[in-house]
This record gives structure tokens, sequence and C-alpha cells, in this order.
């Protein structure tokens, strides 16, 4: 199934990239840093990229690990890897 088959009424456009890295901005500012450290891995170095794109002035360093390039489509990169890997049933992350 997809999220979509899961979401009721809650409007997922707004589950995305760019939305989640205003979200990190907003959270520094609430936190009441001046400037953030990023680390990101997998899917953390695309959103600490997305970050620094909009809001690069609130950054002061940044490590980027297992980069994830941005024409990855997410769910298509899921089944490619649950074809190649698939996990049993019974594991925690199993679809």
């Amino acid at each position: 199934s997809d999220c979509v088959d899961f979401s009721g009424s809650w409007d997922l456009s707004m589950y995305n990239t760019a939305a989640n890295a205003d979200d990190v901005d907003e959270l520094r500012a609430a936190l009441g840093y001046p400037k953030l450290n990023l680390y990101g891995i997998s899917y953390g170095s695309r959103l600490a990229l997305e970050v620094m794109r909009r809001h690069g002035d609130n950054v002061r360093a940044s490590m980027i690990e297992g980069l994830v390039p941005s024409s990855i489509a997410w769910p298509a990169a899921i089944k490619t890897v649950d074809t190649v890997l698939p996990l049993p049933s019974s594991h925690a992350y199993g679809r």
C-alpha cells in the first residue's frame, strides 16, 4: 500500500523535502540557535542540501555522507531495493 491509502483527510502535499527543510529552520529559530551544524546520511543528505539551499545563511557547517541524488524517486528506489534484497514479512520494516 501507499501512504495515501492511510492518509484520511491529511494533506500529504506538505510532506516533502522543501517543507521539511523549512521545518528544520523554524526549529532552529524556536530553539534560539543563530546557526545550525548539519549532518546528513541517505535521505538526510538530501534534506541537509535543501536546508542549505533554502536557509544557507543559518547554516554554520555541514557534513554530507551517502548522498542521495535528487533524481532518485524514493518509491521506485524502495521497490528496486525490495526486489534485490527482500525482507521477510516478520521483519520490522517488512512491506
